[in-house]
């Protein structure tokens, strides 16, 4: 394999950098969503959407700037000791969104409902 002058570490550190950082589009306004969540697709573009929406509707701005999510609780089922069981709300994250210079947060919990399923909820703080 050739030498491309890039360190492994820094090609590491970018690839990371890269899979934290997705792109979430709201009614055709296009934002980055960073930091970690264990929601997934397409849930979590769902969510977004919905919460970024409400802000623009609640402040009156067009422009979001990002959206950074947390990991605030999770299960022992969520760690992966175990199965998730049906109608287990296991996972809550802490989401900030930032819009025309103010920061909106909301707390989304999420896991599967009572078939299976998953399941989300969007509660702003």
């Amino acid at each position: 394999m050739k030498n491309l002058g890039v360190s492994p570490a820094l090609l590491a550190s970018r690839t990371a950098m890269l899979g934290a950082c997705l792109l979430v589009s709201a009614c055709g306004t296009t934002f980055p969503l960073h930091g970690e969540s264990l929601l997934r697709e397409p849930e979590r573009s769902r969510v977004a959407t919905q919460f970024a929406n409400g802000a623009k509707l609640a402040y009156r701005c067009d422009k979001v700037d990002s959206l950074t999510s947390e990991v605030i609780r999770r299960t022992p089922a969520a760690n992966g000791q175990g199965p998730l069981p049906p109608g287990d709300g296991s996972v809550a994250e802490r989401w900030a969104l930032q819009l025309c210079g103010r920061r909106v947060e909301a707390e989304v919990h999420h896991g599967l409902d009572k078939n299976g399923r998953p399941v989300s909820a969007l509660r702003p703080l």
